[in-house]
């Protein structure tokens, strides 16, 4: 029984595929088997899956969550604004909020994403990326002091990250301040001789 049982967990795909055959609809097995194929970069049966463990219970915010990341690895980001939006009505996490302002800035939506970062950095001000995603879009927006507050703050965070240092030297030398410039770029080359 046990070397059965055991042919079953091999993978998370292949467990919860047996779950569904076993439980019957299961909105939670449908997450995870949403979850495995994400994780195997195949959106399309991921989005099945979890659109499925929404028609069993609308309100799952992981699945909203999940089906979000599918939907903008298979290039409709429209749709996943949406999935995004409503998975914020059921809990407000930071990781949602940079998740839903990824998607808008991939739809050129830079308002509203630099809107969604700065929602997530006040619930988590430590966030990384979403430090230097809302840097990248103030600086395009020529708000260089803004930009590199969040810059120094992403890389006080993890200084052995080359490009949001990379980001602060062009953003520094289009400002006029070259030494600056050379100084990070002596820190990168520091940091990545081969650089």
């Amino acid at each position: 029984a046990t070397a059965r049982q055991t042919a079953l967990w091999k993978d998370t795909r292949t467990l919860f595929t047996h779950t569904l055959a076993v439980t019957g609809p299961n909105p939670g097995a449908y997450q995870c088997l949403g979850c495995a194929h994400l994780e195997d970069r195949k959106p399309e049966p991921a989005i099945v899956a979890l659109n499925e463990a929404l028609r069993l219970s609308p309100d799952y915010q992981d699945a909203h969550q999940n089906l979000g990341h599918a939907l903008v690895m298979a290039g409709r980001t429209e749709e996943a604004v949406a999935h995004f939006r409503a998975a914020l009505k059921v809990t407000d996490k930071a990781v949602i909020r940079h998740a839903l302002g990824e998607a808008l800035d991939k739809l050129g939506r830079t308002d509203e994403a630099m809107r969604e970062y700065e929602a997530a950095i006040a619930i988590e001000p430590d966030r990384f990326h979403t430090l230097v995603l809302l840097a990248k879009d103030l600086a395009a927006r020529g708000q260089v002091a803004e930009a590199e507050t969040h810059l120094r703050r992403a890389l006080e965070l993890n200084p052995v990250e080359i490009e949001p240092r990379r980001m602060m030297a062009v953003m520094l030398t289009l400002d006029g301040r070259v030494e600056e410039a050379i100084r990070e770029y002596q820190e990168i080359l520091r940091r990545s001789p081969d650089d």
